[in-house]
């Protein structure tokens, strides 16, 4: 056994650094290149995106506060309209009601004038009835 190096052995460890040397400069740091461009786009679009994301949400947050006010007012205006048309309709409950307390005392006292009417009326008859009767019965004038 010969364990003492030769020559080819000094050959293949010149050959390794030249080949390392050329392979480094060809495609080792090439590679590595293109390697670091790619994190680094793929880094800077992430930022983009994580930035897109946040105005989306900012954007989103201001929509929906937006239809919460525009919600919030479209109550308001209907409660004002629903406070209006109560008014509006106790105000014609109020008028029909004077209107028809007022036909209602012209009706009384329409009927009560009537039925005095009525009564001197029938009074007279009354009379002139009692009249004719007594003189029937009594045969004479009365």
């Amino acid at each position: 056994m010969n364990l003492i190096p030769n020559i080819t052995l000094v050959v293949q460890i010149a050959v390794f650094f030249v080949l390392m040397l050329v392979l480094n400069g060809l495609l080792f740091k090439p590679m590595l290149r293109v390697i670091e461009e790619r994190r680094s786009r793929t880094e800077g679009r992430r930022k983009i995106a994580a930035a897109a994301n946040a105005d989306a949400d900012s954007i989103w947050d201001n929509y929906q506060k937006e239809i919460s006010a525009a919600k919030a007012q479209a109550e308001a205006a209907r409660l004002a309209v629903v406070r209006e048309a109560e008014a509006q309709k106790q105000k014609l409950i109020d008028g029909a009601t004077a209107e028809s307390d007022k036909v209602v005392c012209e009706l009384r006292a329409r009927v009560q004038s009537e039925a005095g009417e009525a009564r001197a009326t029938v009074r007279g008859e009354i009379d002139a009835l009692a009249r004719t009767m007594a003189e029937k019965i009594l045969g004479r004038a009365v």
